[in-house]
């Protein structure tokens, strides 16, 4: 009797042609899946480098593009603090403007009320000096009636003297009414 394992040995080994030829044909197929397997692994990866490649690429333009959005919105960031500043320094002088505008109203009120002492002033000065106008006309009337006495009559130095007063009375009406 042959011991188990020498039984087995020969069952299994290589002198059976067609367990040799099943077992060569299940290794081809073995290989042939082996090689598709690995091609397919070649091309998985390929395709994941090219995937990662396209990704780096798009990363690349992304980060690009923030920094240029980063730039401009700095950018703007600095024209809007700008803006409110210029904003504010011309609320700044928009108020001063208000201020002297206010001072220039009453120097204005100031001004009109000097103008109207000044031109009551210069009326109360015309009539003054119309009143010494026809004073002295009427002295020197009346001195040259008292020089020329005999040839001039009476009354014609009374009608001299109150033209010479009318005369006074309407220089004075005129200087009133124009000022």
């Amino acid at each position: 009797m042959k011991s188990p394992l020498k039984f087995l040995s020969e069952l299994l080994s290589p002198a059976d042609q067609e367990l040799v030829e099943k077992t060569l044909a299940r290794i081809d197929q073995q290989d042939t899946w082996n090689d598709v397997f690995s091609t397919k692994l070649i091309e998985l990866l390929d395709n994941i480098d090219l995937l990662k490649s396209e990704i780096r690429e798009r990363m690349r333009i992304a980060e690009s593009v923030t920094h240029t959005a980063t730039v401009s919105l700095e950018r703007a960031e600095t024209a809007h603090s700008q803006a409110s500043q210029s904003t504010l320094e011309a609320r700044g002088l928009l108020e001063d403007s208000g201020r002297q505008l206010d001072r220039a109203r009453e120097l204005e009120a100031a001004a009109e009320l000097k103008q109207l002492s000044a031109a009551r002033l210069l009326r109360t000065a015309g009539r003054y000096l119309a009143l010494g106008l026809a004073v002295s006309w009427t002295a020197t009337m009346w001195m040259a009636w008292f020089a020329v006495r005999p040839g001039v009559p009476l009354w014609l130095a009374y009608v001299v003297s109150v033209l010479i007063i009318v005369a006074a009375g309407l220089l004075a009406r005129l200087v009133n009414h124009e000022a």
